[in-house]
């Protein structure tokens, strides 16, 4: 007869069967992961074309259970239930969610059509064609700063004429000797042919290209504006390595003459917190304008007593966390104003608004549970301020569970 194919791994009915027998529950849905028409991309471009030791992005549906991401400077084969292949070779997993997987291609894997595929809970999703060569370049979102900062540059936070930059992307093959797949370099590997860089129409001089050390798939490459460049509020940045062109990277040239700043987000900052409780947290944008990449600190003030409002610093093209938590004692506010300004190197100060609404605390409640455990007579209490909520004798011999539901409205 015929060889078995990808359905025969997935799970049979008996499973299920046999999991009610023995009082497990299996998941509520056994359908197979499922990848888009052309969904697989290089992870930075978008682009269609991918290369080896290059990052790779599978699109599709019921891809993993949770999102889970791959840690340290090696990457695991598999996301808890989720794995996935590319031209019948496992692929390392540097995030598993519902709809998205990156990883990185398999140096080994040769230049031509390949298959690509994602198991989840052993159901293997449909097969679908990707086509890899030597190299395909791509640029990160977010993935070009200026040498030795932070700061994503862009169309909003452009460059001055004579900026160094740092270019981060992926694509750009060539691996060196040693290196092992899902496994990161431990130092810098330079590329022994790099790639061309252009903004606009206009060739830059390169003054570096390698593997980026301790980062899977990642590479750099260093280039420096000319002196001369005209201002251009879309120039483009793009890579080209042999005949492959990276997507187009939207990056402004500024005048000398435009004033560099910043600004902070927008968004409406509201808190609401308990007196004694958990601390709440959200993210504040800096945006940078005019070629700005500097330090930025911030003060808060109108804090009530007892509320405590932390910023820690941050560069341009960054979002920084806002906490804001109070003191057990903490009266009951209702949105109360509080000002958070920026410092740095210039003298504009941007401020932001929050408010902050504290619902106050009744105290603490002793809560204490009582049970026999199986050995002292079947029994089990629950108790809170002193006061019995419910005791139980009898049930069943040896080991159990005691359950007690509050009402959570009073």
């Amino acid at each position: 007869g015929e060889a078995p194919g990808l359905d025969s791994l997935r799970p049979r009915p008996a499973f299920a069967a046999l999991a009610e027998e023995w009082g497990g529950r299996p998941p509520q849905d056994w359908s197979p992961p499922r990848l888009r028409p052309q969904g697989v991309v290089n992870a930075a471009s978008l682009s269609p074309l991918v290369a080896p030791g290059g990052l790779v992005s599978f699109f599709g549906e019921r891809l993993a259970e949770t999102s889970l991401r791959g840690a340290g400077p090696t990457l695991p084969l598999q996301a808890d239930l989720t794995s996935a292949c590319l031209a019948s070779r496992p692929m390392p997993i540097l995030f598993a969610g519902s709809t998205q997987i990156n990883g990185q291609i398999p140096w080994e894997t040769p230049a031509g059509m390949a298959t690509a595929l994602v198991y989840r809970a052993g159901a293997a999703s449909n097969v679908i064609s990707v086509e890899v060569r030597d190299v395909a370049p791509g640029i990160l979102e977010r993935g070009v700063v200026p040498a030795g900062r932070p700061c994503p540059v862009g169309t909003s936070n452009g460059v001055r004429p004579g900026t160094y930059l740092e270019i981060y992307g992926t694509g750009l093959g060539g691996g060196p000797s040693g290196l092992a797949t899902g496994v990161a370099p431990v130092v810098a590997r330079e590329l022994g042919s790099w790639p061309r860089v252009f903004l606009g129409s206009r060739e830059l001089r390169v003054l570096y290209s390698g593997l980026v050390p301790g980062l899977v798939g990642l590479y750099q490459t260093n280039t420096r504006v000319p002196e001369d460049f005209p201002p251009s509020f879309a120039a483009g940045l793009r890579l080209v390595a042999g005949s492959a062109e990276s997507n187009v990277y939207p990056l402004a040239v500024v005048s000398e003459l435009d004033r560099p700043g910043f600004s902070l987000g927008r968004e409406p900052l509201n808190f609401l917190v308990q007196a004694g409780g958990p601390q709440q947290s959200t993210e504040l944008s800096i945006d940078g304008q005019n070629g700005f990449c500097e330090l930025v600190r911030f003060s808060v003030a109108g804090a009530p007593d007892g509320v405590r409002v932390a910023i820690p610093v941050g560069f341009p093209g960054q979002r920084v966390p806002v906490t804001v938590e109070a003191a057990p004692h903490t009266r009951g506010l209702e949105g109360a104003p509080v000002t958070i300004t920026a410092h740095s190197l210039i003298e504009e100060m941007p401020t932001a608004s929050l408010r902050v609404s504290v619902l106050p605390s009744r105290g603490d409640i002793p809560f204490r549970v009582t049970s026999g455990g199986g050995r002292a007579g079947l029994y089990a209490r629950f108790e809170m301020a002193g006061r019995t909520l419910h005791e139980a004798f009898g049930g069943g011999p040896g080991r159990g569970f005691n359950f007690l539901v509050l009402n959570g409205e009073t």
